[in-house]
C-alpha cells in the first residue's frame, strides 16, 4: 500500500528537494512515494512518479543511500530510458491501478513491445547512464555520492547469492555489478561531500517500520 502518513511524506518531500533543484528541466515534473512493500526497490513510473519501497529504506544506513537510489531513477526518467519491469512478481498491477486507474492500456503497449511488464529491463548502458547522470544530481545537491556507493556494494555482495529470492528483485531490475560500482568509485574520488540533512533518517525509518507493522496488523 501507499504510504498515507502526511508527516513523513512531508518529511521525504524535504529531503529529495536538493535532487529536483538539481535538474535544470523544469518540463520534467517529479512526484515521490513510499509504499510498503519489504523488496528492497525502487522504481520510476512514466509521468516522473518515483516510488521507494518500504524494505529499500529499512536495508539503507542513512538518508545518502537512499537519495543515490533516488537519483539513479530521476536519471532513467530525465533521459527518457524505455519503461521497464517494475519490481517484483506481487503487487505489480496494483500498483501501476493506484497511479494510473486503469492499466489496461498500458499493459497492452508494453505487449505491443513484445515483452510483459514483469520482464521489461534497462539495458546495460542505460543502467550505465543512470549512474553516472546520478553522480551528477548528487552532486550538485550537495549530497555525499559515498552513499550511492556503498549500497550499490550492498547489492553486489547480495547479487551471486540471493539474486532469486523476491526480498531483493532489486537486483533483477537493476543489475548492481561490481563493474558499476568501480565506475562510481572512480568517479567520486575526492568527493566525499559532507551532507546535511534537516530530517533524521533513524527516527523517519522507526516511523515508517512502525506504520507498516500497524498495517499489517490491521488484516
Amino acid at each position: 500500500e501507499i504510504e498515507t502518513d502526511s508527516v513523513l511524506n512531508a518529511q521525504l518531500n524535504q529531503v529529495v528537494k536538493p535532487l529536483l533543484e538539481a535538474e535544470e528541466d523544469t518540463s520534467f515534473h517529479f512526484s515521490f512515494y513510499i509504499i510498503s512493500d519489504t523488496t528492497v526497490n525502487a522504481f520510476a513510473l512514466p509521468g516522473g512518479k518515483v516510488v521507494i519501497n518500504s524494505g529499500l529504506i529499512a536495508k539503507a544506513d542513512g538518508w545518502d543511500e537512499v537519495l543515490g537510489v533516488v537519483a539513479h531513477e530521476m536519471r532513467h526518467v530525465t533521459a527518457r530510458h524505455h519503461l521497464r519491469g517494475i519490481i517484483s512478481n506481487v503487487g505489480v498491477f496494483y500498483i501501476i491501478s493506484s497511479f494510473f486507474g486503469d492499466y489496461s492500456g498500458l499493459l497492452t503497449q508494453a505487449t505491443a513491445l513484445g515483452a510483459n511488464l514483469e520482464s521489461l529491463m534497462y539495458s546495460r548502458q542505460f543502467e550505465f547512464e543512470a549512474d553516472n547522470g546520478a553522480l551528477v544530481y548528487l552532486e550538485k545537491a550537495k549530497i555525499n555520492p559515498q552513499g550511492m556507493k556503498s549500497f550499490f556494494e550492498k547489492l553486489s555482495k547480495m547479487e551471486g547469492a540471493v539474486s532469486s529470492s523476491p526480498y531483493f528483485s532489486i537486483l533483477s531490475t537493476h543489475p548492481a555489478t561490481i563493474d558499476r560500482v568501480k565506475n562510481i568509485e572512480k568517479q567520486i574520488v575526492g568527493k566525499d561531500i559532507q551532507s546535511v540533512y534537516s530530517v533524521d533518517f533513524n527516527k523517519f525509518k522507526a516511523q515508517l517500520t512502525s506504520d507498516t507493522v500497524e498495517e499489517s496488523g490491521s488484516f
